[in-house]
């Protein structure tokens, strides 16, 4: 019975040993499979010009590990002092110093793992350290950083850089260009720049280094290698009188602003601890010698002097004119149509089908006095629009889709008024891109319909206060009958307003230099 209990508690001790060494041997397959793979190219040097952090990420990644690793290790040492705390208080009790031994047996395993992976993730942090060589660019290879300070680039005081950070391959002879948010005092980076513009002076060269980025900033291009230009004080152009690079090898450049540089009003661009801006880029083996060719040049090149003249920007400006004569404008309605008696006839009738003519107004019929034609007058104030329909089983065709059926005891010389009313739809008034209709009085109106007024200056006050109560791009002024029209904006954004009209009811205009009138559709225009 003991011999059984000694071969179990052997096989529980070597299934332990086992899946240790299992556990141990995953642990650095893993990280043996990681180093490849975290050695691969992050782009993180891409990142560095706006601002972020230059560490590579795979060591970020790996400290994060190391941290966790320390974490599990303190968990491990908390156990040893559990199982000590165990055996000491075991007052003799076999079963309680057998537990401690096997947490304290487990823990020692557990340390060894720890201590294993511990050693092996900082091997791979130093390897990776040196293999992204921070802080060093051995040999002229490319830098660790595209720029150093990159905080002045965008968010701070440089607008941008050119050729932008990090840039690869730029042609031997560029021109390296630097534009701030502010103007800048000019002399403190172009020699002897007190009035602009300058052009071609030589370069402050303490106050803006150019050098091989492998070599110590001393080697720098002097005063009279560069020639530094700038027109506002913002944008300032450096010229190498020399081709950069050697045209046989690819050489990594940094661009070094000191706080030599002032702003305008004499205080340091690059205040406090960061201060100077770096960046870097590389200059490859060619020359960009094809020339810039321009297409279509307006105006045409000649020998005379140009002309020009300046004026402010105007705002666009239009009329409405509601015409009297064609009010008012139409507003949506479903045909309909009713019969009503005229001149003392008793007889009924009634009309059948559906209307589909344009006509609005009364349809006049009257019986002939041989009761087998009747006149339909399709105009009451036009005695020639007549026509002779003959009666058809008490049927007249009145045309429109309509059929008048007589009752019974009609008789000669007795007449109907058929009041019809056609199908149609709202005129409408587009304003920039708001499109209205109009519409009855309320309650029937929504947010884009128009009420149709009493009369053409009634209704020009209603749409300019329409207009001016949705916050459209123009102002709307009414006097009598015409609605004024006026950007809110001057120049181009105020000059792509467009009108347009469905309908007869109202005349647009333009007004410029020669206004245009239009009924249906303008465009406003200011310069």
């Amino acid at each position: 019975m003991n011999t059984s209990k000694k071969i179990s508690g052997f096989r529980k001790r070597l299934l332990g040993f086992k899946t240790t060494f299992v556990f141990m041997a995953l642990v650095v397959l893993f990280f043996g499979a990681a180093l490849p793979v975290l050695a691969l190219d992050t782009g993180v040097q891409y990142g560095t010009a706006s601002g972020l952090g230059t560490q590579d990420l795979r060591i970020t990644i790996m400290k994060i590990i190391r941290i966790f690793l320390g974490f599990v290790g303190v968990i491990a040492i908390v156990i040893n002092v559990y199982a000590g705390y165990l055996w000491m208080a075991s007052a003799g009790n076999a079963e309680q110093i057998d537990k401690a031994k096997r947490i304290l047996r487990n823990a020692a395993i557990g340390l060894v793992i720890i201590f294993s992976a511990f050693g092996i993730v900082s091997f791979i942090i130093s390897a990776l350290e040196g293999a992204t060589n921070v802080g060093q660019t051995p040999g002229g290879g490319p830098p660790a950083g595209a720029c150093d300070n990159c905080g002045h680039l965008g968010n701070g005081i440089i607008e941008s850089v050119y050729p932008i950070p990090f840039a690869k391959n730029v042609a031997r002879n560029t021109s390296i260009m630097v534009t701030f948010k502010v103007a800048m005092k000019p002399e403190t980076i172009v020699k002897g720049c007190t009035a602009l513009p300058c052009a071609d002076k030589e370069l402050v060269s303490n106050n803006v280094r150019i050098y091989e980025n492998n070599k110590p900033e001393a080697s720098r291009l002097g005063d009279g290698d560069v020639l530094a230009s700038s027109t506002d004080g913002k944008t300032f152009v450096f010229k190498p009188k020399n081709y950069l690079g050697d045209g046989t090898n690819s050489i990594w450049y940094a661009v070094k602003l000191t706080s030599g540089i002032q702003k305008g009003n004499g205080e340091s661009a690059f205040p406090g601890a960061a201060g100077y801006f770096t960046w870097r880029f590389e200059v490859g083996t060619f020359l960009d010698l094809d020339p810039v060719e321009a297409g279509n040049v307006f105006p045409e090149p000649d020998n005379q002097a140009d002309n020009y003249t300046t004026a402010a920007a105007g705002q666009a400006a239009g009329k409405i004119k509601v015409l009297a004569a064609n009010f008012p404008p139409r507003v949506n309605q479903t045909a309909s149509v009713a019969v009503v008696k005229l001149g003392g006839t008793t007889a009924d009738a009634a009309s059948t089908g559906t209307y589909n003519s344009d006509f609005s107004g009364q349809i006049k019929v009257t019986v002939n006095s041989s009761s087998l034609t009747a006149n339909v007058f399709w105009a009451i104030n036009n005695p020639n629009n007549k026509t002779n329909a003959p009666i058809t089983s008490d049927n007249i065709n009145l045309g429109g889709g309509l059929t008048l059926r007589l009752g019974s005891g009609y008789a000669a010389g007795n007449q109907w008024g058929v009041n019809v009313i056609p199908n149609q739809s709202a005129d409408t008034l587009a304003v920039d891109n708001k499109l209205y209709t109009f519409a009855l009085t309320p309650p029937a109106l929504t947010a884009n319909q128009i009420e149709r007024g009493v009369d053409a200056a009634d209704q020009a006050q209603k749409i300019a206060a329409k207009i001016n109560a949705d916050n459209l791009s123009v102002t709307a002024t009414a006097t009598g009958a015409e609605v004024s029209l006026q950007a809110k904006m001057a120049g181009k954004t105020g000059n792509i307003i467009s009108l347009s009209a469905s309908g007869n009811w109202a005349s647009l205009c333009n007004i410029d230099a020669t206004p245009v009138c239009d009924a249906s559709r303008i465009t406003l225009s200011g310069g």
